[in-house]
């Protein structure tokens, strides 16, 4: 059976414990979203610039999206509860020590711990799901994390709003607090009954870390500000590093990912459409914001309420993505998924200029639609191109193609906006949503061939977890 052929064997019945636990963790990782609500009045409070806030961010996604596939493996080695239990409880130190943060260094610092514990958490719960499920559920199980994921990306600013107003910018943090500590601990309860490995190497790991940090910050500033010299220095720097890790990955009994995998059409074919596809979603996460308010004197409250189409829109198809991808494979529908979201985009290329408030919620909709129904089937692709030992590596691996498909989208973007502008800011607008849906276009078309590439169908076939 190859992956593009209905799946007839009836998918096994999901743990509650680990649909809990992904579900939760799933829901976790994506609520940080809370936090954009919550800068107007942090940055009052604390005294900061502006322009401080791109640390918080920064400090974040780097230290996430840099430990993501190392956290991955380390859950293959050592079992996926105890990493898990690690991350939530990681992640909840820092989110408060984030709500005690006299300061921005402090407040960076609580960034950082936060992020490595959610790097934890997201490798990990997508590869406790999909092993509960077996291979005839896979796509089910991946649908239900990515649905819990958009439940929490959609819920963030709503919950934060109120939560602002009342108790002050630290509740975003607080809030949260809790939630990390009882996924660590129900976590931890599960790893007792895990066998650990005998001795793990923390090398691969950390110098996967810190080159694809690296790398991630001289992608960010060159697409930022061009290339001038630190933005050269990092570059250099990357380089070395990743010398440095393939060395090392080589001589290792044990490696952190394959490098034969970059061989694998179905491997490399999935993440480069996951970084295309994410990049150019966020087109309306990046522009309608400032387009709704500040162009055309909307509430925060319809900017907010537009922009949660996506992730609602998400939230509904993940889980049929997820079957339909058990049923018929994952390409057809990761193709299908493009289409709509390049339809949706296109959409937004259109309603854009006419300044429709309904137009662009429905285009944002459209949007989440076709994620839902690429991301899942997309994952599945990733998860099946790697053996059973490696399931925790492709967790990592797709969450730090979502990662790096944001720094690239909103680097290119920015710069496409900025080079095109002169029509008005709607008319502009649609220029960029027209762009980014030639992207996922092409994306479209790679996906629908990439099961007859040489070597991808055979890749593509699930494996038992």
């Amino acid at each position: 059976m190859t992956a593009d052929q209905p799946t007839t064997s009836a998918a096994p019945r999901l743990s509650p414990l680990a649909l809990a636990l992904a579900a939760t963790a799933g829901a976790y990782g994506s609520l940080d979203s809370m936090l954009n609500v919550a800068f107007p009045a942090l940055i009052g409070d604390l005294g900061m610039a502006v322009v401080d806030i791109q640390w918080l961010v920064v400090a974040f996604v780097l230290a996430s999206g840099g430990a993501l596939i190392g956290a991955g493996r380390l859950g293959d080695l050592l079992g996926h509860h105890r990493t898990l239990s690690w991350g939530g409880l990681a992640s909840a130190a820092g989110l408060a020590l984030c709500a005690a943060a006299p300061g921005l260094p402090v407040l960076v610092a609580g960034r950082v711990l936060q992020g490595l514990g959610t790097a934890f958490v997201m490798a990990s719960a997508p590869a406790l799901i999909t092993a509960s499920a077996g291979e005839g559920g896979r796509g089910r199980a991946l649908g239900l994390f990515q649905m819990s994921a958009a439940v929490g990306l959609a819920l963030g600013p709503l919950v934060a709003s109120p939560l602002v107003a009342v108790l002050g910018w630290r509740s975003v943090f607080w809030v949260r607090v809790p939630v990390g500590l009882a996924l660590g601990l129900l976590a931890r309860r599960q790893a007792r009954h895990t066998p650990a490995a005998g001795r793990v190497s923390l090398g691969g790991p950390a110098l996967l870390a810190a080159t694809l940090a690296t790398v991630l910050v001289a992608l960010n500033l060159s697409l930022r500000l061009g290339v001038n010299g630190p933005v050269i220095g990092l570059a250099l720097a990357g380089a070395v590093l990743a010398v440095v890790l393939t060395r090392h990955q080589r001589r290792a009994d044990d490696p952190v990912i394959a490098l034969d995998l970059l061989r694998r059409p179905a491997f490399l074919s999935a993440n480069l459409l996951a970084v295309a596809a994410n990049g150019a979603a966020f087109v309306g996460w990046l522009f309608v914001p400032t387009y709704l308010v500040d162009e055309l004197g909307r509430s925060t409250f319809t900017g907010g309420a537009v922009l949660a189409a996506t992730p609602a829109a998400t939230a509904l198809v993940a889980p049929v993505a997820g079957r339909l991808s058990d049923r018929w494979g994952p390409a057809a529908v990761a193709a299908a998924g493009l289409v709509v979201l390049t339809a949706g985009l296109a959409m937004g290329g259109l309603v854009a200029p006419t300044a429709s408030v309904l137009g662009l919620g429905l285009a944002m909709a459209l949007v989440g639609v076709g994620v839902g129904l690429f991301t899942v089937p997309n994952m599945a692709y990733v998860f099946a191109s790697l053996p059973a030992d490696r399931q925790g590596v492709a967790g990592g691996v797709t969450q730090t193609m979502r990662t790096m498909g944001i720094v690239v989208g909103v680097g290119l973007l920015s710069r496409f906006f900025a080079a095109n502008q002169g029509l008005g800011f709607g008319r502009d607008l649609g220029r960029t949503f027209l762009a980014a849906a030639a992207v996922t276009g092409v994306g479209a078309a790679v996906s629908a061939l990439r099961a007859w590439l040489p070597g991808t169908r055979r890749a593509a076939e699930p494996r038992p977890v």
